[in-house]
């Protein structure tokens, strides 16, 4: 008789680390030795059924959990949008309001200066009846009362006898002015109010610990806040990219840093600061020349070279900037991009 033993151990939990002993006859019957406990595996390499049942199960359970992330993901996103939504419409409605303001106080303007000149006629008009009453009253007295009086009489006519002012022009609203060509006039109207930049900030793309403002135009590092998980949004740095992207020509901005000294300029998602920066820089200029695959970086307020960068761009390149966290100060320094200078050029088309 031969007496042999397998010992495996699985890595399944269901198939743990198992003794089994056989005795085995050489006659064709095999009989277990009695008295003591047997479990049953499979040998290594090979899985039992219940085993890959298990493993299935596992992964499948595994699965729906990915599942159920991607779908909170999403109804998080449908909450942002809609958020967002109401949001726009606030601001568009509020834009719109202002160029009704335009139409309304050029209303209020025409209602009062017609108001005043009605106030006006009415009260010329009641000094003129009440001129010609007494005059009736005085044609009744006799002669001799009437010859006394009559050189004051003259006096107070003439003073009175002026003809009305005529109705002047551009009483009238100007229908043209506010319709024809409507956008572009009262744009026009509008410039001393209008704060232009090259691009926005794209609030998608920033990180948990920056804040953009209401116009886009600037970011500040405040505390961490949950943000929505999406492709574009930086995670593990405090960045944000411009809404616009370059992939030809030549192009200029400039960044008020507005105290910031923790500050990076960047080209796509590689960042990159010339070890020459000047510290105390308060407003800098960024000049992306893609024909050149130049990035050149200037103080604006000296008018002085920083650093550039020489490098082919591949694809689109978008602004991106590194905004730190305050560093000694109580107040956070918030980057802000700088409005152009709006002018107008007309011109008849060839």
């Amino acid at each position: 008789m031969e007496n042999w033993e397998w010992e495996f151990d699985s890595t399944n939990p269901g198939c743990p680390k198992r003794k089994v002993e056989w005795n085995q006859d050489p006659a064709p019957g095999v009989s277990i030795q009695p008295g003591k406990s047997r479990e049953w595996g499979s040998p290594e390499g090979v899985s039992s059924p219940q085993a890959k049942l298990a493993n299935t199960e596992s992964s499948l359970r595994e699965k729906a959990k990915d599942f159920g992330t991607v779908r909170r993901s999403y109804e998080s996103i449908a909450r942002h949008n809609e958020a967002e939504s109401s949001r726009l419409e606030r601001q568009v409605r509020w834009e719109f309001e202002k160029l009704h303001k335009f139409l309304r106080e050029e209303a209020r303007r025409k209602q009062e200066l017609i108001q005043g000149k009605t106030e006006q006629l009415a009260e010329e008009s009641r000094s003129l009846l009440q001129e010609a009453g007494q005059l009736q009253v005085d044609l009744k007295e006799g002669d001799c009362t009437f010859l006394m009086a009559h050189k004051n009489r003259k006096r107070r006519i003439a003073c009175t006898a002026e003809e009305p002012e005529a109705v002047p022009s551009g009483m009238l609203l100007d229908v043209a002015k506010y319709l024809g060509s409507l956008q572009y006039n009262v744009w026009k109207k509008m410039l001393d109010t209008i704060t232009a930049v090259p691009f926005s900030l794209d609030p998608n793309s920033a990180a948990g610990w920056l804040e953009v403002s209401e116009d886009l135009s600037s970011v500040t590092n405040r505390s961490y806040k949950l943000s929505v998980e999406n492709p574009e949004r930086f995670t593990s740095a405090p960045c944000i990219l411009g809404s616009r992207g370059f992939s030809e020509g030549f192009h200029t901005w400039e960044a008020d840093l507005g105290g910031l000294t923790n500050w990076r300029e960047c080209r796509a998602s590689n960042a990159a600061r010339s070890e020459a920066a000047p510290g105390k820089l308060r407003r800098v200029r960024v000049e992306p020349d893609c024909a050149e695959g130049e990035l050149s970086s200037y103080d604006a307020d000296l008018r002085s070279h920083v650093y550039t960068f020489h490098e082919k761009f591949g694809g689109i390149l978008f602004p991106c900037f590194y905004v730190g966290g305050p560093q000694g100060t109580p107040r956070p320094g918030t980057l802000r991009i700088c409005p152009l200078r709006v002018r107008i050029h007309e011109d008849i088309p060839d």
